[in-house]
């Protein structure tokens, strides 16, 4: 079946027969890449025939497994939904297939749970459900129920009876429905199922803020042909609708291998419609922004993997490409896919800058232009550099934890800087880039205080756009370690827009985290000798430690003969506080005079000065 899948399906495998699930999940993804494809490691989803094949040998399955059949289909749709709702990005390609295929003998333990509720969020969510019935005893009504209800279909496999009259599943069978017959009459197969599908999609606009859809289908190449209406009320295309006159280019990796170039793949979520030209300056650059010493090389993208331009006509002066479609031909609304890939044979890193130079906005009120990367980073794994902006928040120090994400300031850390970056597109001319600005939540990690924090800068005004991929957006995090002492932490987010396109979103909670040990008294000027003749010498009080300390001196401890600038202050961590000690002499006969004046902390802690004078 692997094998029979086109170029551009976007494939995950799982397993979810096992009685304690992953991370609360009924569904363990199956993660891992060949030698020849590190950058895929850890892509759940692929389109790499040879990661697919490694996965699917290095499978285990547990014995004896018991998982509940209706929460892991429920689990796959959920990772299939994720896919593409990422809360970042919109979603370009809703008109792609979502397919849920399992191999399962139909069986749901006790609790067996109820159909209705999975069922309705496979409709939901677009998701199609393809079971293989397949074990010794097939329960096929719930399967048939889901994919029925979902557009999908069931499919049973051939059992055999063993020598004691026991009904038995056969490979031959389940290999039967995962891959088409070579040379069947009438080849049936899930594979060649899944690639008949027919996907009919509406360009919108923005004429219309909400509009009904009457859509009249027939299909003439089956016996009997199949025909039907569908009618849906009140789309609101002002939700996806936005300037007709964007185009919209994005970029892509899947790293850099072992062996052979790397690739970044430049394609579009949508063109403008009647461009038949494009110009486009492809540089490839080390990562200080030095000319890489070899030469790219440009392939346009076959039609079968979803092409756009693979018979348009190619002109190369350095490293600018002129892209002219065939004569009658241009780009009509709508028209997204892939354009052309840029292969690097370079071992480092290194990055693949871009800028479109034809069309470019003007004047003219059809006058064309584009979002886009300016720059993609190509290291191991791999990247996607989206065409609408898309951000990254990258702190220093980095995250300690991920899930969730946590900056550990430590016991001395005082203060961390984020970098926010635009790693999509930008339009600055039309105002399309990423606006950010943070805001402090109200959630805290377990087990720790609530603390407070300042992040400057924190007035919007004062924050500029992010435009290009390298220049991030840069503001501090300073914690208040005025506090007693324990292990705090408290939340924020980073909350973004895209300029003048319509979407926004959030980032976080991110959590800050930082522990404030116990103050520290320390004195300097402890051994105070004033002799016969010295009138005044001075003393330091410092809080070497972390949080307020409050020190004093009773005043009523101090002889006649002896007087202090102060007696008293309150020190965050690090501070000082200085005053004199000085004698009165006049004020006592001739003699020898000693005094130990200590100096208290509110928590008890305590240093002495010693204080000795002569009067002769």
């Amino acid at each position: 079946m692997l094998d029979e899948f086109p170029d551009h399906y976007r494939v995950a495998l799982g397993v979810f027969n096992e009685r304690r699930g992953i991370a609360g999940s009924p569904l363990r993804l199956i993660y891992g890449a060949d030698p020849a494809n590190p950058g895929l490691v850890n892509q759940a989803f692929v389109t790499n025939p040879d990661v697919l094949q490694h996965r699917l040998a290095s499978i285990t399955v547990e014995d004896y497994g018991a998982t509940e059949l209706l929460p892991a289909v429920l689990s796959g749709a959920v990772t299939l939904y994720n896919l593409d709702a990422d809360d970042r990005l919109f979603p370009f390609d809703s008109s792609d297939e979502y397919a849920l295929v399992v191999v399962t003998d139909g069986r749901r333990t006790t609790p067996p749970g109820d159909t209705g509720p999975v069922k309705d969020f496979l409709e939901a969510t677009r998701i199609r459900f393809f079971p293989v019935g397949w074990g010794e005893d097939v329960q096929a009504n719930p399967l048939i129920e889901l994919s029925t209800g979902s557009g999908g279909h069931y499919y049973a496999t051939e059992t055999k009876l063993d020598a004691f009259g026991q009904k038995m599943p056969t490979l031959a069978g389940l290999a039967e429905r995962c891959a088409t017959p070579v040379g069947a009459a009438k080849p049936q197969s899930l594979p060649r199922d899944l690639q008949s599908h027919i996907t009919l999609s509406y360009v919108s606009l923005n004429e219309e803020a909400a509009m009904s859809l009457n859509t009249r289908v027939e299909v003439f190449d089956t016996s009997p042909p199949v025909n039907g209406n569908i009618v849906f009320e009140q789309m609101p295309m002002a939700l996806y609708a936005n300037d007709v006159r964007l185009g919209q280019i994005g970029m892509r990796t899947g790293g850099i291998p072992p062996s052979g170039p790397a690739v970044v793949r430049i394609y579009s979520d949508y063109m403008p419609r009647n461009v038949n030209r494009l110009a486009l300056r492809i540089t490839v650059e080390d990562m200080n922004g030095a000319i890489l010493p070899v030469a790219p090389a440009m392939t346009l993208v076959p039609r079968g993997l979803g092409g756009m331009m693979e018979d348009w006509n190619v002109a190369v002066a350095g490293n600018i490409y002129t892209f002219t479609a065939p004569a009658g031909r241009t780009f009509r609304y709508g028209d997204y896919g892939e354009l052309v890939d840029v292969a690097v044979n370079y071992a480092a890193p290194f990055k693949v800058r871009l800028a479109v130079l034809d069309p470019v906005i003007n004047n003219n009120p059809d006058g064309k232009y584009f979002t886009y990367p300016d720059t993609i980073p190509v290291d191991v794994d791999a990247f996607p550099a989206t065409s609408f902006p898309r951000p990254l928040v990258v702190p220093d120090p980095p995250y300690t934890f991920t899930a969730p994400r946590v900056i550990d300031l430590g016991t001395d850390l005082d203060s961390a800087t984020l970098e926010i970056f635009n790693i999509g597109g930008a339009h600055a001319p039309t105002a399309v880039y990423l606006n950010w600005i943070t805001r402090i939540g109200t959630f805290t990690l377990p087990g720790t205080l609530l603390c407070s924090f300042t992040i400057t800068p924190f007035d919007e005004a004062l924050i500029p756009p992010v435009v290009l991929t390298e220049t991030p957006g840069v503001c501090t995090i300073t914690a208040d370690r005025v506090l007693e002492p324990g292990v705090y932490s408290a939340s924020f987010y980073v909350d973004y827009d895209y300029g003048t396109l319509p979407y926004f979103g959030s980032e976080g909670p991110i959590y800050i985290r930082y522990e404030v040990v116990a103050q520290e008294l320390a004195v300097e000027g402890k051994d105070l000798d004033f002799g016969d003749d010295l009138v005044e010498l001075p003393v330091k009080v410092t809080n070497k430690g972390q949080g307020s300390m409050e020190w004093s001196i009773d005043a009523g401890d101090i002889p006649v003969w002896m007087e202090v600038t102060s007696t008293g202050a309150i020190l965050g961590p690090g501070e000082s506080s200085a005053f004199n000690v000085r004698v009165r002499r006049e004020t006592v006969p001739a003699g020898n005079y000693n005094k130990n004046v200590q100096i208290k902390t509110r928590r008890g802690a305590t240093e002495v000065i010693q204080v000795h004078m002569r009067k002769n």
